[in-house]
């Protein structure tokens, strides 16, 4: 017996895993039932679907959201308001983060941070666990969380207590539980002493940020952490691959059966570095920072080619008060962008104009982190017995991207005015039909 009212989408074209198919879709106590050619219900809500295109829910497994940053600032977004955005945008799992305090158990802030989301998400959430000190005992913390649920963990590079012998002990450790390692992969000590320079010498506008972080150090990060990982046989997803070089190494560490996974965020396939010599540029300030057009079309060709495997937001979101504290000093700067709302409507947009298809383009909003997360085949896939969990495309809609339009907790947008060729018009959650979307 079923416990909730049907849902029948009628003659949608589905992106199911044997490929696209014009067809209605069934769904059933908020799963995927069935999927052919005049299908029926006893009971429940029809959805015409002609011209239209069901696509899996999409998974943005990494966002920061009601985070205390370095820069002293909160992001903008918390769990209730920035997953109702994520809803909006078609998206109906994310990836959030567990930081630790100075001396905190990783375990202590996990049981913390998951009862913040419970109580605020709208979407699903899993939780990865932030490594950022390296305390006697941190295998036995690491093991804790895995009694706690976590199977993912992340390590800052970026941060210059992130040495080889902490990256050899987390990689070591987190191997034998079977886990999933996060980089965030930039050089931290060369990272400062850039900056260092850069600070003596007067360069403190946003525009100095990408001096202070060029692409050889995120190439240079991406190495080290794989030849350690492969003496360990660890899981590696490096976040928010940025450059050229990074994705160079990437490859030739696929080529040598390495087991890695690369992320790609919407801010380094739509934009460049030449947006921070434009007014209010410090507004989007982020990391890694915005490339170079070369960086930007080699990541495009890395989606399409398969040597990066998902694509995501890195959605920390701040107000344009909270921007302006850090605008005449870049190391100030609340570090982060919104994306969680726009990631689908500009991936497909863009993806489809570069000749992308649907089911890449549902592979990289979807299956790929389903299947690295360890989802798959339960969601990330519209196939009987997966969560009904989907969005309705309208690939002939017209949008130009206005922040006040949107529903994310910031008052600018880095896309402002960017017009999209299609839009998710209706989100589906677990078999229900998103309030906010109708």
């Amino acid at each position: 017996m079923n416990t909730q009212p049907g849902l029948l989408i009628r003659d949608g074209m589905i992106i199911a895993p044997a490929g696209p198919t014009v067809a209605d879709l069934a769904i059933e106590d908020g799963r995927f039932a069935r999927l052919g050619k005049g299908l029926e219900l006893d009971e429940g809500k029809v959805i015409e679907a002609a011209g239209l295109v069901v696509a899996p829910g999409a998974i943005d497994p990494h966002v920061h959201l009601d985070l205390l940053t370095f820069s002293g600032q909160t992001s903008s977004d918390d769990f209730a308001g920035g997953t109702a955005a994520a809803l909006w945008g078609g998206v109906t799992t994310i990836g959030d983060f567990a930081y630790p305090a100075p001396g905190q158990r990783l375990v202590e802030a996990l049981r913390q941070r998951r009862k913040l989301a419970k109580k605020g998400a709208l979407t699903d959430f899993f939780l990865h666990v932030a490594i950022l000190e390296s305390p006697p005992d941190l295998e036995e913390q690491i093991v804790e969380c895995w009694e706690e649920g976590a199977r993912t963990f992340k390590v800052h590079m970026n941060d210059n207590r992130c040495g080889p012998e902490f990256l050899d002990r987390v990689c070591r450790r987190v191997a034998r539980l079977g886990g999933l390692l996060l980089v965030h992969a930039e050089q931290g000590r060369e990272i400062e002493n850039n900056r260092q320079k850069l600070l003596a010498e007067g360069r403190l506008s946003v525009q100095s940020l990408p001096r202070s972080v060029p692409p050889e150090l995120e190439a240079g990060a991406i190495r080290q952490v794989l030849a350690i990982a492969e003496n360990h046989g660890t899981r590696i997803y490096v976040v928010h691959l940025s450059s050229r070089l990074g994705l160079e190494e990437i490859r030739k560490a696929k080529s040598r059966k390495i087991d890695v996974a690369a992320e790609v965020c919407i801010q380094h396939l739509l934009l460049n570095e030449e947006a921070y010599n434009l007014p209010g540029a410090h507004y989007i300030a982020c990391f890694p920072p915005l490339r170079t057009d070369a960086d930007r079309e080699a990541l495009w060709e890395g989606l399409a080619d398969g040597s990066i495997d998902t694509v995501a937001t890195d959605h920390c979101p701040f107000l344009c008060s909270q921007k302006d504290l850090g605008k005449d000093d870049f190391t100030k700067l609340a570090m982060g962008i919104a994306g969680v709302e726009t990631m689908v409507p500009i991936l497909w947009s863009e993806g489809r104009r570069r000749g992308l298809s649907y089911e890449r383009l549902a592979e990289l909003s979807s299956t790929a982190s389903a299947r690295i997360f360890g989802f798959y085949p339960a969601k990330g896939a519209i196939q009987p017995g997966a969560v009904a969990d989907l969005f309705i495309y309208n690939p002939e809609r017209r949008f130009k991207i206005d922040w006040k339009k949107l529903h994310m907790n910031c008052d600018f947008s880095p896309y402002q005015g960017l017009e999209i060729v299609g839009f998710p018009e209706l989100t589906i959650k677990g078999g229900k039909v998103w309030e906010g979307s109708k």
